[in-house]
């Protein structure tokens, strides 16, 4: 099961997604899910999620379009397999499990599902041209920064953004 696929679906997880724990009312127990909301222009991301969820975990789930937003929702139950998630290391988001620290190619499937999650890549200048890759995220960055430097020796900066602007009348803040 830890392989390149595994790696770039916890990158997305770790980027976009969330795991969620809720009780229903009528029950006792607890059901984990997790689940992942992207906008459409990202539906390539999440159709290929959706499929390396339905090879690993074996589940067949729909994408919904939110009525009420311009989302798409994949949601999938793993209460099941909550052992081996805490076997493969995901007990907690954003820690990088060490399978995926200790190989190069897993360490780089687990980057591409951050860039395709929180991030973009760009040329930058038309004379000399350079690829830039920005990550952005409303978690602290600064392992993965060191981890990258570091293992890749990437030359790379690290900068905090702080931003408000409005939309619809609300004021949004963002780091």
């Amino acid at each position: 099961m830890k392989d390149e696929k595994l790696a770039y679906w916890i990158g997305v997880v770790h980027a976009d997604g969330s795991i969620v724990k809720r009780r229903f009312k009528n029950r006792i127990c607890l059901q984990t899910l997790v689940s992942l909301q992207v906008s459409p222009k990202s539906k390539e991301m999440l159709l290929k999620f959706k499929e390396i969820s339905e090879e690993k975990l074996g589940r067949k789930v729909k994408i919904v379009k939110l009525k009420t937003r311009n989302i798409l929702m994949y949601q999938i139950g793993i209460s099941e397999f909550r052992d081996k998630f805490d076997e493969l290391g995901l007990k907690e988001k954003y820690v990088i499990p060490n399978w995926i620290l200790n190989k190069d190619s897993l360490l780089g499937s687990y980057l591409a599902g951050i860039i395709d999650g929180d991030g973009n890549i760009r040329i930058k200048r038309k004379k000399y041209p350079q690829c830039v890759i920005r990550i952005t995220g409303s978690f602290s960055l600064s392992k993965l920064y060191k981890l990258i430097k570091r293992r890749l020796k990437w030359s790379m900066q690290f900068v905090k953004r702080q931003r408000e602007s409005k939309l619809c009348g609300r004021k949004i803040k963002g780091k």
